[in-house]
């Protein structure tokens, strides 16, 4: 687990890297938001480092199970899981997350800094291309489309992965149990088929 969620951080950081990279092309040297190759490399560093610390260090200390993991098995009549092939990690119950809050909260912390970057530099961008009075330049219109590329991916992750997965945190932390069948029925519904759909983002 600890080893999937770098390859996802790395992963995360390479397309801001990438994103940053567009951005200062678009962007004249003489921009006040054209950012030196030293301030780069800090910006970059700094997601890393947040991201890193925010999910990978706090996936790493609940890499094992929460202590009453055998009661929670038994009490939702899976213990038939256990006896599967494979690593099986109990981080708590439905409703009583236990210290599965702190990677919650590591998500919620790599949401409200990734998101808010890519929207900054790609709102930049797309203000400062609107502004070019070559509008006709090839450089332009392919940079245009680039930062178009980008937006729609933005927005299909927000609404085919970060939603979703928002909504999931919620019923994990506060249990929907109660709720009725047909009720339940109708959220799976929606929120399955929209997380299967989350790699339209990349595109």
């Amino acid at each position: 687990q600890f080893v999937e969620i770098i390859f996802m951080i790395n992963g995360s950081t390479l397309l801001v890297f990438m994103l940053l990279m567009i951005h200062q092309q678009i962007l004249p040297s003489s921009h006040q938001l054209h950012f030196s190759i030293r301030v780069q490399v800090i910006f970059v560093s700094t997601v890393y480092g947040l991201s890193l610390f925010s999910n990978g260090i706090i996936a790493f200390l609940l890499r094992n199970n929460v202590d009453n993991s055998l009661d929670i098995l038994q009490e939702n009549d899976l213990d038939w899981l256990a006896e599967r092939s494979g690593g099986l990690i109990i981080y708590g119950d439905v409703g009583r997350m236990g210290s599965f809050r702190f990677m919650v909260f590591a998500i919620m912390v790599s949401i409200f800094v990734l998101a808010p970057l890519r929207i900054f530099l790609i709102g930049t961008s797309v203000h400062f291309l609107k502004h070019q009075k070559l509008i006709h330049s090839k450089t332009v219109i392919l940079k245009k489309r680039i930062i178009s590329v980008l937006f729609q991916q933005t927005v299909i992750v927000s609404i085919f992965y970060v939603y979703p997965l928002l909504l999931l945190i919620l019923a994990m932390y506060f249990s929907i149990a109660s709720f009725s069948d047909t009720l339940l029925f109708w959220i799976r519904q929606l929120v399955i088929p929209i997380s299967m759909l989350n790699s339209l983002g990349q595109l």
